[in-house]
């Protein structure tokens, strides 16, 4: 089933739901390799009008995943639509609108 996370201006915290999760998208699954607070895209508008997206690892020590790569703790990586984000055994597609 799809479901969509729409991502905002500034810092998205994305993790798995749980009562003391404090990830801004909250992702529910049972999936106990994903962190509650697994990882961080951060949205931000450039001068021509378009966008940037670039994915962290934040307080996390489950392996995230894109496109089959590691990011490592410190990586900065700038999405491009239709990414695969692997987070624990879940994956997520990165889509612009």
């Amino acid at each position: 089933r799809d479901v969509s996370y729409p991502l905002e201006e500034g810092q998205n915290i994305i993790g798995r739901k749980g009562n003391t999760s404090k990830a801004t998208i909250q992702i529910a699954t049972d999936d106990r390799y994903m962190s509650r607070q697994h990882c961080s895209i951060t949205i931000t508008t450039l001068p021509d009008g378009s966008m940037k997206a670039v994915l962290s690892n934040y307080q996390n020590k489950n392996l995230t995943l894109i496109d089959g790569q590691e990011i490592e703790t410190g990586d900065a990586i700038r999405l491009t639509n239709g990414n695969a984000i692997k987070m624990g055994h879940t994956t997520v597609t990165f889509k612009l609108s």
